[in-house]
């Protein structure tokens, strides 16, 4: 074992056991009060520090104690509704997606991460957005033209409101060139 120059310690290899609760975010420091090196006047040993990481997940990011997982589905899911299967800490869970939601669904509370100020787990928030597939096959295209059809004669509420402030905004800036030209 390799000794300290001057003061002649000598280095060696410890391992030891270190307590997380599973409350850590992405890095923190956790200190073993009197493990350390020894101090040099005589007096009790140092503190050990050690530093935790925690790696990405494949499937959840972590946002304080929930976890959110993003899930992509189709528009026909998105505008019917449908029931998914998520993956949760624990196995498998089911979280219902209702018709035309585009918001985060939370799968029950308590399938999220233990917060350190608070009792209890947070919540897995699943996170759905429409995947547009690359490629599409002559029936799936056929019925996609006469969706769009559709929509053109049935414009949605917020679409028509969108396409309404859009006409004024183009209108407003033409008037202002006329009067100013």
């Amino acid at each position: 074992m390799p000794k300290l120059p001057r003061t002649g310690q000598v280095l060696k290899k410890v391992t030891t056991e270190v307590s997380d609760p599973g409350r850590r975010r992405r890095r923190n420091a956790r200190a073993d009060h009197g493990e350390g090196e020894p101090s040099p006047s005589g007096g009790p040993p140092g503190d050990c520090y050690c530093f935790i990481s925690v790696l990405p997940h494949p499937l959840f990011e972590r946002d304080g104690q929930h976890l959110v997982c993003r899930i992509p589905i189709t528009y026909a899911q998105a505008a019917l509704g449908t029931t998914l299967e998520v993956p949760t800490l624990e196995g498998r869970g089911e979280v219902e997606i209702p018709p035309a939601r585009n918001r985060a669904r939370s799968l029950n509370g308590g399938k999220g991460m233990p917060d350190p100020r608070r009792r209890g787990l947070g919540d897995l928030l699943v996170q759905v957005f429409i995947e547009v597939p690359k490629k599409l096959s002559k029936e799936e295209r056929t019925l996609l033209r006469e969706l769009a059809e559709l929509e053109h004669k049935h414009v949605a509420p917020e679409r028509k409101s969108f396409f309404a402030k859009l006409k004024e905004y183009f209108t407003a800036d033409e008037e202002e060139a006329k009067s100013t030209g």
